[in-house]
């Protein structure tokens, strides 16, 4: 059994892409229930960066869920990292500044998962081989319908990023981004910590205490004179699941952001949130490719480099194993080469589809239709 991606091919067109995207909508028959809250899953683009998704093209999309009968509105989660996307007031300035305004393309921008990312609903992950459990932004939850709108382009991580990367990371909390990234046992740089206690807050696990350096000391290898009687977080591992919920909320940089995950293993856990995702959800969601502007990186950058491939077209699908699938084959038929395999030979990317196609997210084998 085959899945369906359709596929608005550049080479073929002689009208506006914008007319194409209509009959794309038209012909994948999308439908939803009248008045659906329905988020429109984007990559803004980091400032700086200028290859992301063309605004007026989210428009057109925006446009389409509105005559579906749909309440459309433009959602992410905060980023991992701290640039200009990792809490929601910055988020949201960053994506008017690359021209998403409400102005720009019809629809509202919310970050699902709120202020700090502390709009979360978590998911319980019992027969996971990663995760004890895992958290999802509560605005993507409580949607009704999903549109999934990726950039295709390089990913320093993944080798290569689309449809699956925009939702394990797309969807995910900062936790969960961190737990995708680095094995997680936070470490407490007691230099930074201020003993404030948002972390123990936050952690499910209870197991974070504020206790003076003199009664851990036995625990730390050097401490100042000065310093004996200063309060500090203190982490019970035994007690720790691993959920990041402490490095995400740290508001003083005293937790560290690991990124020291295995390469195959960052493959697979972003597979693993992804199918644990979707099962939640349990929603048709349409997916949406855009084969332009390919470069080596993540529209993440703070800048944009030369494309690896010439622009190919636009894919719709029902099924994201598919659809990215399907956007390899197209770029490596179009440069004669596979150019993120040529950019980052170390990484199999090929991973991440036999692992989602494993876990029954999607079908590697796909009919290619052509919108005319």
């Amino acid at each position: 059994m085959k899945s369906d991606v359709y596929f608005i091919n550049f080479k073929s067109i002689n009208k506006s892409i914008l007319n194409y995207i209509d009959k794309a909508f038209s012909s994948v028959k999308y439908s939803i229930k009248k008045d659906s809250l329905v988020a429109c899953k984007v990559h803004f683009g980091e400032p700086g960066n200028t290859t992301y998704i063309r605004p007026v093209y989210i428009r057109r999309i925006v446009e389409n869920i509105l005559k579906a009968g749909g309440k459309p509105f433009l959602t992410d989660t905060n980023t991992l990292y701290k640039e200009g996307r990792s809490n929601a007031v910055d988020f949201i300035n960053s994506a008017i500044y690359n021209g998403f305004g409400f102005d720009s393309v019809g629809a509202p921008i919310i970050i699902s998962d709120g202020l700090k990312s502390n709009n979360k609903i978590y998911i319980e992950t019992k027969d996971s081989k990663f995760f004890k459990k895992i958290s999802i932004g509560g605005d993507i939850y409580f949607t009704d319908e999903i549109v999934v709108v990726s950039h295709v382009k390089g990913h320093i991580a993944a080798s290569f990023g689309g449809a699956i990367k925009n939702i394990s990371m797309g969807f995910a909390t900062r936790a969960t981004k961190q737990q995708m990234h680095g094995d997680v046992k936070p470490v407490n740089n007691y230099e930074k910590c201020r003993a404030c206690g948002l972390c123990i807050k936050y952690c499910p696990a209870d197991a974070i205490k504020i206790k003076s350096l003199k009664d851990i000391k036995n625990k730390i290898s050097i401490i100042k004179d000065n310093e004996i009687e200063k309060k500090v977080a203190y982490f019970d591992y035994d007690k720790c699941i691993g959920c990041a919920d402490c490095i995400a909320v740290c508001p003083y940089g005293a937790l560290k952001i690991l990124w020291n995950e295995s390469t195959e293993n960052f493959l697979k856990k972003m597979g693993e949130v992804t199918y644990y995702f979707l099962k939640e959800l349990n929603k048709n969601i349409l997916y949406i490719n855009f084969i332009t502007d390919i470069t080596p990186n993540c529209d993440c950058m703070n800048f944009s480099e030369y494309p690896i491939s010439p622009d190919i077209g636009i894919l719709f699908s029902f099924d994201p194993v598919a659809i990215d699938k399907s956007s390899i084959d197209l770029i490596k038929e179009q440069a004669g080469v596979d150019p993120f395999k040529n950019y980052r030979p170390e990484i199999d990317y090929d991973i991440i589809f036999d692992y989602c196609e494993e876990k029954g997210i999607g079908n590697k084998n796909y009919d290619l239709i052509n919108v005319l």
